[in-house]
């Protein structure tokens, strides 16, 4: 991987987590996932998205859900938060969000239930909430940094 995002899920029936990481590929290969075994810090390819999504970052969730907030592809200027099955990188069920753009920077978190998306550019970050209660997108606030990688424990509150 060249560049990636990533997040750790709470594996099935345990208290154990695993770091996965959503790369862009090397000389144009499309956009992967991976796990990093922490023990060895080796990479464990699983495999492309399908479809393709592009500049993925991830969060899971204490239930072991892994999703991602990507672009489409690399030339569309809003986002989509996309649940991923982690054994196969393929894409479950996504919500796109019309009014979302990623900006130059970015970062993704759920807590209590909801997403938090930070996005923006050049030195400033609006935080973004997704609801998938109730699909709402708000802006919730904004910080004079850029803000490029976000993490949650996955011990957090689901709801």
């Amino acid at each position: 991987f060249n560049t990636f995002g990533m997040g750790f899920v709470a594996d099935q029936g345990g208290p154990n987590e695993t770091l996965y990481i959503a790369g862009t590929g090397l000389q144009g290969a499309p956009d992967a996932l991976a796990r990093i075994d922490l023990t060895s810090f080796q990479v464990q390819s699983v495999g492309n998205f399908q479809p393709a999504i592009s500049g993925a970052e991830l969060t899971g969730t204490g239930d072991g859900r892994l999703f991602g907030f990507y672009k489409r592809t690399q030339t569309s200027t809003s986002s989509v938060i996309g649940e991923i099955d982690p054994a196969t990188a393929r894409v479950i069920a996504e919500s796109p969000l019309a009014t979302v753009n990623q900006g130059n920077g970015w970062a993704f978190a759920f807590w209590g239930g909801d997403f938090y998306m930070f996005v923006g550019g050049g030195t400033a970050s609006n935080v973004m909430r997704f609801r998938p209660s109730d699909n709402s997108v708000a802006t919730v606030g904004a910080v004079s940094s850029l803000i490029v990688g976000a993490g949650v424990s996955t011990c957090a509150p689901q709801n």
